[in-house]
């Protein structure tokens, strides 16, 4: 063992589930009882002695808020569980599903509440999307649900799968980059262990079990190895034969089995299975790929805890298994945050090397002239004018018309009753007539003008020559200290388990 802690914030009820690595600390993700009923509670720890850095605490409803998974990505801790359960564990239906995202100082950046009555067990990545699993609850019917987040927890996408009319289940979802998918162990029909997978996008890829109904029981954790390898803890019956770990190829075809149960979760670590058991005691258990047992480390004798709950995420480094699990005694439950040395660790050394060499090398050179050149320009423009010119010449034309006007006058006078007399006179008169008549008139004239002006400039060029020079430098007695970075791996063997026990606090 590397440290242990030991974490107990109320004389009630409490547990952690999770641990998750971030730098040089570790986030470890459970509920405690400070406030009486259940609340959330991530306890941010140093990942070199287990000494607490900080708490983060919070209660949104008035009935049991219990986190159990965690997940970091880009710098940013997720978290799911549920909240407003009635009682916990033993009973979830009133419970609601949340996912929440916490910076590394633990400040929460967003609390999302989903629309779920049930229960988070997990969440895994892609690296792109979050992908939350659980169960839901929906009168007597129990099925799976697994929902896609963006980074930013706004909802993709929420499926809901029900393989059976009664209780299915999801224990752990984990992505696995070779098949590109998401498997999913679990439960079906209340009865048979489940392993199955879905797409990215949240579709059943065929087979949509990859073992069927052959295992009566329970698949409750899964890892991969990288190579296409799938490896899933079981608890039941495969015929009439105890079935504790199976092991899956790439193409899904199952190559080994083992009858012995190691526990709840599986951890793939450079290049060796560890299977870490909780509940009355705490073992870890090393296995090859074969599932061959390496060795077995107890780790607790007894955590005098009576009430079995599954482990959730499993951190790892270059030299140690962080995980954590409750710790109860005389009813006082509270937390136990393990720091446990791997089988295979990678170390860095640095060595300094005196070495004699030739070198032979080909130096390319460019050089850049540049020059100016005066050069006389001549230009011509020609410019083109219209000119427009109004002129008012006003005329006056005096004109006189002669006019010849006859005048004639009768007179008619009575005498007496029968007669009268009548008189005509004619007068002829000569008359002149002037008038006068103003004359307007508007000339244009549009004369072409071309004007060509002469005007010298200078012009600066600048050329650039490349000239490329190739040589040959020997070096017959060069000494240089280089800097190596050697990955030391120390193998598993047999004495293995002797070198670990020696080491242990």
């Amino acid at each position: 063992m590397n440290w242990f802690v030991y974490s107990n914030p109320s004389p009630l009820d409490e547990k952690p589930f999770s641990v998750c690595l971030l730098g040089n600390y570790i986030y470890v993700v459970g509920y405690d009882a400070t406030k009486i009923n259940s609340g959330y509670r991530i306890e941010k720890r140093l990942r070199d002695n287990g000494e607490l850095v900080k708490v983060w605490q919070y209660n949104p409803t008035v009935r049991e808020d219990v986190l159990f998974d965690c997940l970091v990505l880009n710098s940013t801790i997720y978290v799911v569980g549920v909240e407003g359960v009635l009682i916990f564990p033993s009973a979830v239906d009133f419970g609601t599903v949340v996912i929440i995202s916490l910076d590394p100082d633990l400040n929460m950046l967003k609390y999302f509440k989903t629309n779920i009555t049930g229960f988070a067990s997990s969440i895994t990545t892609d690296g792109l999307y979050i992908y939350v699993g659980g169960f839901y609850v929906k009168g007597v019917d129990r099925g799976m649900f697994i929902a896609k987040f963006n980074q930013r927890l706004e909802l993709v996408k929420l499926v809901f799968y029900n393989p059976s009319p009664v209780g299915d289940y999801i224990y752990q979802i984990k992505y696995d980059r070779i098949s590109d998918a998401i498997w999913i162990v679990g439960v079906e029909s209340e009865m048979y262990a489940l392993i199955a997978y879905v797409d990215r996008d949240l579709t059943y890829k065929e087979p949509v079990r990859v073992l069927s109904k052959s295992i009566t029981g329970y698949a409750i954790s899964i890892d991969f190895d990288g190579n296409g390898n799938k490896y899933v803890l079981t608890y039941g019956l495969m015929g009439d034969r105890f079935t504790g770990f199976v092991k899956l190829d790439k193409n899904n075809n199952l190559v080994a089995t083992s009858s012995k149960y190691y526990g709840d979760r599986v951890v793939w670590a450079w290049g060796v299975l560890y299977v870490i058991q909780t509940g009355q005691k705490v073992v870890v258990t090393a296995l090859d790929s074969n599932l061959n047992e390496v060795y077995t480390y107890t780790v607790n004798e007894s955590t005098y805890c009576s009430q079995y709950l599954l482990l959730g995420n499993v951190a790892f480094d270059e030299n140690n298994l962080y995980f954590a699990t409750g710790i109860c005694p005389a009813g006082n439950s509270g937390w136990g945050i393990y720091s446990i040395k791997l089988a295979i660790q990678l170390r860095y050394r640095t060595v300094t090397e005196m070495r004699i060499f030739i070198v032979t090398r080909t130096v390319e050179k460019t050089a850049t002239v540049t020059s100016t050149v005066v050069l006389p320009t001549t230009i011509t423009k020609t410019v083109e004018q219209t000119i427009v010119q109004t002129q008012t010449i006003e005329k006056i034309n005096i004109v006189t018309l002669p006019q010849n006007f006859t005048e004639t006058t009768t007179i008619t006078q009575t005498v007496s009753a029968s007669a009268f007399v009548t008189i005509t006179s004619t007068v002829t008169r000569n008359v002149e007539t002037t008038v006068y008549r103003t004359i307007e008139k508007t000339l244009t004239k549009t004369p072409l003008l071309t004007t060509t002006v002469t005007v010298a400039t200078q012009k600066t060029v600048t050329q650039t020559a490349t000239i490329i020079t190739m040589f040959h430098e020997n070096v017959n007695s060069v000494r240089e200290n280089i800097l190596l970075l050697i990955v030391i791996t120390s193998l598993v063997a047999t004495g293995l388990v002797i070198v670990l026990r020696k080491a242990r606090c």
